[in-house]
């Protein structure tokens, strides 16, 4: 039968060989200074007996300590080395469905679509500093529409001005949903639908923003964009209908 042992199990068999030696050692020594011990008792006098074994025992506690650190070292190597090779396959690999910020960008500017319908928990990715600011600058001037549907919150009143500001003079490219923010406590990340209705048939792009914050979205396959797409419309059909009860919601007449 071949034999199926790595190099890492050879090198693990020979610390434990290392080990093992040093312990028979030590245990052998152990004993023959405890029969010389017992044995010079009477001639060199109970102290000096009392030092000689305890210096055995310091000995042993020393040999005891540098064996854990060989096998410490040993895992520490390993782990290192398992880190490493993960590191090179993760990023030698690649995924269709993996997405950088810069590579979303520029499907956001390059592609022909018609409208994107960003949903996002604070608006951080269209504002300030945030990765696709100007993409939605290049995107107005070619008339690309945005809605966003965000929670009502006092951090999205705070940065709202900021991008109607990008849409002031394409003002019509610009409709906003604000629904409860308990929608966004079940998910608190960026979900981005991209459409192109000059392409009937297709489905829309969907992406995800990456939950371990490392800056890269997930494409959702069809049959899950679908899902997707159906449970935004609905929640932004749910906001049009708070909006139509509250407008027809007349104030009561002061007596």
């Amino acid at each position: 039968m071949a034999n199926n042992d790595g190099p890492g199990k050879e090198r693990w068999r020979s610390v434990l060989a290392d080990s093992s030696q040093t312990a028979i050692i030590v245990g052998a020594l152990t004993v023959l200074l405890g029969f010389i011990i017992n044995a010079t008792t009477d001639k060199i006098g109970l102290a000096a007996s009392s030092l000689v074994a305890a210096a055995l025992v310091l000995m042993s506690l020393l040999n005891a300590a540098l064996v854990a650190s060989l096998v410490k070292s040993y895992h520490v190597r390993q782990l290192t080395q398992l880190s490493d090779r993960l590191h090179e396959v993760i990023a030698a690999a690649e995924y269709d469905w993996v997405i950088s910020d810069d590579e979303l960008a520029a499907w956001e500017t390059t592609r022909n679509w018609d409208k994107i319908t960003v949903v996002s928990p604070d608006l951080s990715i269209d504002t300030g500093s945030g990765p696709f600011v100007a993409a939605v600058k290049a995107n107005i001037r070619r008339g690309v529409s945005y809605h966003y549907i965000v929670p009502a919150t006092s951090l999205i009143q705070g940065r709202l001005p900021a991008l109607r500001k990008m849409f002031y003079d394409r003002k019509a490219l610009f409709t906003l949903s604000q629904v409860d923010p308990q929608f966004f406590h079940i998910l608190p990340v960026h979900i981005v639908i991209y459409e192109a209705t000059g392409a009937p048939g297709d489905i829309p792009l969907v992406v995800m923003e990456s939950p371990s914050g490392d800056r890269h979205w997930l494409r959702f396959n069809e049959s899950n964009a679908s899902s997707v797409i159906g449970s935004v419309i609905h929640l932004s059909s749910l906001n049009q209908q708070q909006q139509i009860n509250t407008s027809n919601t007349k104030m009561p007449d002061h007596e």
